[in-house]
C-alpha cells in the first residue's frame, strides 16, 4: 500500500470560537489483492486530533482518503507521528508493512484589543438632536502573531429599527490589522434622520477575519459592541400660540405685550425670529412637498432644501432687535436651555394711522423636520386710531335746530318760535327770542365715530373779537371810558382762555398731539401764540390806561374853572402812553383815544350841559346861550 502524503501541517488558532480543521490522507493500493490496515499510536498525538476511520480494507488497484481533523484548544506547537499498519484481508500473514505519517501543528491565538473613546465598556452617544451627528473613536490593536482584518458589521438586535445601519457610518469600516503592530483608530458616527432610542444594546459587531486560512472570507472571530444613543427633536411650545393682537392703539401712544418661547425637550436649542419670507414660488413649493411624500430617510434633504428657501427667498439677517412696521421685537434671536423659557417681547408704536399686520417667522433649531419648514408663522396686528369726534356734519351736531347760512337769513327768522339757530357763516351758535329772567336751553349732538374714547371739554367763556376802534366805525361816539373798558374786558377773556389752554388735560392733549404729528398741532400752537400775545398786550395797555382813568374821572367832575387844568394833565397822559406802552405806539391809537376824549368834552357841552357848566364859573344870574354842538363836532 502507498500513502500520498506523509507529513501533514495544521495551522489553527485558540480561543472560545471552536474550529475544526481537517487534512485528508490517502491510501492506494496498486496491486490486485486487497489490504487491510488499521492506525497506530494516534492516542500519543494528544488532545483535538481524531480520524474519520481508524481502521478498514482497502480493495485491489483502489484507494481510501483518511480525514485527519484537529480542533485546536489552547496555544501549542506538535510534532508527532503515528503508524498507518498493513496486513493482508483476513491478517493470516500479521503486519506485512508500516507506514509513519508525521503531524505538524501550530496553534495560536488571535488576540484584537478595542478600546471606546468614552473610557467605559460600551458606546454612549447620549442625547443629540435628529439630523445632528455625534462621533465615538474605537481603538483597535493586534496582540497576535499573525495580521489580521476586521469587518464592522451594524444588526438591529432588539432595537426595532428597519434601517439601522443609515443613521451609523463606520469609517474604515474594514481593515487589516498588523501583528504586535501600531494601534488603529475607526470613528464610529451616529448621524440619525429620525427620533430613536437605543439603550445598550449590541447592534455593533467586530468581525475577524484569518486571511491565512485557505477560505480567506471566513470568520474567525465575532466581536459584540453594546452601544447606547437617543436622537430627539427640540421640543417647543410658543404662548400666545400663534397671534397677538394690540386691538386699538391710539396715535402717537406706545404699547407692549410679549409672548414665550419654552423649551420642553431634554436639550438646549436656539431660536432666530425674522420676517416671514415671502411666499415660495410654485416650484419651489412643489420641490417641498416632493420631500416630504418621501420616507423619513429624506428627512435631512428637507431640513436643507427648506432652509436654502428660506435664506434664498428672505436674506434674514440675525438682528438682537428689528422692526417691522409700527411693530419692534426682541430679541430676534437666543439659546434656551432644556425647561427654560425665554420672553420676547414685542413694541407698538401707532405712528401713523390705519391697520398694521405683519408675519413673523420662528425658526427653532432641531425641530422636527415636517414641522413649518419655512418657519414656525407668527401675526402681529395693531389698528391705530386718533381720538376726535365729528365736527363738520352741521347737520348731524345742530339737527334739533334750524341752520342758517348768514346773519341777515337769520334776522328775519327771528320771530320763529326755535330754541336757536346756527350760523354757518359766522361759525355761530344764537340763542332765539329768551325772555329776561327766563333760561334758554339748547342740545347738540357729539359723535365719536373713531375706535378710541375721547374726553370732549366744553367750557363757555366771554371772547371779545371786537377791536377798540369798532364803535367809532359804526357811527357812535364813544366816550374814554369805553377805551378803557375795552381793554379790560379784553383782558379777562383772554385770561380765561390762556388758562384753560394751559390746564393739565389741555397740555397732556398738546403733548398726545405732537408725539402724533397730527395735522391740529401747527393750528394748537399759532392758537397758543395768539392767545398769549393778546393777553400780553391787553395786560400792557390796560395797566398803562389806568392812571388815564384817574384823571378822565377828576376832568367829568371839574367845575368850568379847573376844567383847563385838568384837560392839561389828560393830554399830558396821552402824549406819554406812546413812550411807555409799545403797544399804543402806534398813531392810530393815539387819535382814536384823542376822539374819545373829545367826544368826551363835547357831551359836557352839550346845551344844558355847556350853559350849567359856564354859570358856575361866573356870577351871572343866568346861563349864557350855548353854541350849536354841531359846531364843536366840526370843531
Amino acid at each position: 500500500m502507498d500513502v500520498a502524503e506523509k507529513a501533514t501541517s495544521f495551522q489553527q488558532f485558540s480561543g472560545s470560537c471552536s474550529r475544526t480543521d481537517s487534512k485528508t490522507v490517502v491510501l492506494h493500493k496498486p496491486t490486485p489483492l486487497p489490504v487491510a490496515w488499521w492506525i497506530c499510536g494516534l492516542e500519543g498525538l494528544g488532545e483535538g486530533f481524531s480520524v474519520s476511520q481508524d481502521a478498514g480494507i482497502i480493495g485491489p488497484c483502489s484507494e481510501f482518503g483518511m480525514r485527519l481533523c484537529f480542533e485546536a484548544t489552547k496555544v501549542d506547537d506538535i510534532k508527532k507521528t503515528f503508524q498507518v499498519e498493513v496486513s493482508d484481508a483476513v491478517k493470516l500473514l500479521g503486519i506485512v508493512q508500516v507506514e509513519s505519517i508525521q503531524v505538524f501543528v501550530e496553534a495560536y491565538d488571535i488576540g484584537l484589543d478595542i478600546n471606546i473613546s468614552t473610557g467605559r465598556g460600551y458606546v454612549d452617544f447620549g442625547a443629540l438632536k435628529v439630523l445632528g451627528e455625534a462621533k465615538q473613536v474605537l481603538t483597535l490593536k493586534n496582540r497576535g502573531k499573525y495580521e489580521i482584518v476586521y469587518s464592522f458589521k451594524l444588526e438591529a438586535a432588539d432595537t426595532n429599527i428597519p434601517d439601522l445601519a443609515s443613521h451609523f457610518t463606520v469609517h474604515p469600516q474594514k481593515g487589516m490589522l498588523a501583528s504586535s503592530g501600531d494601534s488603529m483608530h475607526v470613528h464610529l458616527l451616529f448621524h440619525p434622520k429620525r427620533e430613536m432610542s437605543i439603550e445598550d444594546k449590541a447592534i455593533l459587531q467586530c468581525q475577524v477575519i484569518d486571511p491565512s486560512i485557505s477560505e480567506g472570507d471566513e470568520i474567525a472571530a465575532v466581536i459584540p459592541i453594546r452601544v447606547s444613543g437617543k436622537a430627539v427633536c427640540s421640543k417647543y411650545s410658543i404662548s400666545p400660540a400663534s397671534l397677538i393682537n394690540f386691538g386699538v392703539v391710539l396715535k402717537g401712544t406706545r404699547k407692549t405685550r410679549t409672548f414665550t418661547l419654552e423649551n420642553k425637550g431634554v436639550l438646549a436649542f436656539k431660536f432666530h425670529i425674522c420676517r416671514m419670507p415671502p411666499k415660495p414660488s410654485a416650484h419651489q413649493l412643489q420641490s417641498v412637498q416632493s420631500c416630504m411624500s418621501e420616507d423619513t430617510r429624506t428627512n435631512a434633504v428637507l431640513a436643507k432644501k427648506s432652509k436654502c428657501l428660506l435664506q434664498q427667498d428672505a436674506g434674514p439677517v440675525i438682528a438682537t432687535r428689528f422692526t417691522l412696521g409700527m411693530f419692534t421685537v426682541y430679541p430676534g434671536f437666543g439659546s434656551i436651555p432644556p425647561g427654560g423659557l425665554q420672553t420676547v417681547t414685542v413694541e407698538c408704536r401707532a405712528a401713523t394711522l390705519g391697520k398694521c399686520e405683519e408675519h413673523l417667522s420662528i425658526d427653532i433649531q432641531g425641530r422636527a423636520p415636517t414641522d413649518n419648514p419655512l418657519g414656525i408663522p407668527y401675526t402681529l396686528f395693531a389698528e391705530s386710531c386718533f381720538p376726535a369726534f365729528v365736527v363738520d356734519d352741521i347737520e348731524s351736531i345742530f339737527e334739533e335746530h334750524r341752520i342758517c347760512g348768514n346773519k341777515k337769513l337769520y334776522q328775519s327768522l327771528q320771530t320763529l318760535q326755535d330754541k336757536g339757530v346756527f350760523i354757518t357763516d359766522e361759525n355761530r351758535f344764537v340763542f332765539t327770542i329768551v325772555v329776561v329772567g327766563h333760561q334758554a336751553e339748547a342740545r347738540f349732538r357729539i359723535c365719536n365715530m373713531n375706535k378710541v374714547p375721547c374726553n370732549v371739554v366744553l367750557s363757555v367763556k366771554p371772547i371779545s373779537t371786537q377791536d377798540s376802534e369798532q364803535s367809532l366805525l359804526e357811527g357812535l361816539h364813544p366816550l374814554p371810558r369805553t377805551e378803557i373798558e375795552f381793554w379790560h374786558t379784553r383782558t379777562v377773556a383772554l385770561q380765561c382762555v390762556n388758562d384753560q389752554l394751559l390746564s393739565p388735560r389741555a397740555m397732556e392733549m398738546a403733548e398726545v398731539l405732537e408725539k402724533a404729528n397730527s395735522c391740529y398741532w401747527p393750528m394748537l400752537q399759532s392758537l397758543l401764540r395768539d392767545v398769549s400775545a393778546g393777553l400780553e398786550e391787553a395786560t400792557d395797555v390796560g395797566l398803562h390806561l389806568q392812571q388815564l382813568r384817574i384823571l378822565l374821572e377828576k376832568l367829568e367832575q371839574a367845575n368850568y374853572l379847573q376844567l383847563q387844568p385838568c384837560l392839561d394833565r389828560v393830554l399830558c397822559a396821552v402824549c406819554l402812553l406812546p413812550a411807555h406802552c409799545q403797544y399804543y405806539s402806534s398813531p392810530a391809537r393815539v387819535i382814536m383815544l384823542l376822539r374819545n376824549i373829545c367826544n368826551l368834552l363835547i357831551e359836557m357841552v352839550e346845551p344844558q350841559g355847556w350853559r350849567q357848566l359856564q354859570w358856575e364859573g361866573t356870577g351871572q344870574t343866568e346861563p349864557p346861550p350855548f353854541p350849536p354842538a354841531a359846531l364843536l363836532r366840526d370843531l
